[in-house]
């Protein structure tokens, strides 16, 4: 399960996916349909604490999106440490490419993302930059 928000591709995970993004920050996310298509390419930063106001911004996403699922509902108090048994997660996207009717309206886009945009989330300045 995953939400974007303020251009950033954020999601729940644990097991060998995360293992694996930890081992090499680099990802892919992109939607299951073959005819619309939308891929993402960026790397991947583990979100540990996030400020309350963001974690309730970010929970009201997901409700959007799933209904019945909100990322709070594995707190067990409002003052728990999310996510102790898996994480929150961050794609910040370097990448772009999308169609709807292949090869005539393929685009892609390159992003260029400054540190303050960050630092104005609270969120951990990413480490693993890709030149």
């Amino acid at each position: 399960m995953g939400r974007g928000l303020d251009d950033i591709f954020y999601f729940e995970g644990a097991g060998r996916k995360i293992r694996n993004l930890r081992a090499n920050p680099q990802a892919v996310v992109h939607l299951e349909s073959g005819n619309e298509v939308v891929i993402i390419e960026g790397y991947f930063e583990e979100i540990s604490r996030p400020n309350r106001s963001f974690f309730q911004e970010l929970d009201e996403e997901f409700a959007r999106k799933y209904v019945t699922y909100r990322p709070s509902g594995n707190l067990s108090s409002p003052d728990a440490q999310p996510y102790p048994d898996g994480g929150l997660f961050a794609i910040y996207p370097q990448a772009v490419i999308a169609w709807n009717s292949f090869p005539n309206d393929a685009t892609r886009w390159r992003i260029a993302r400054a540190e303050r945009d960050y630092v104005s989330l609270s969120l951990p300045t990413p480490r693993n930059r890709i030149g």
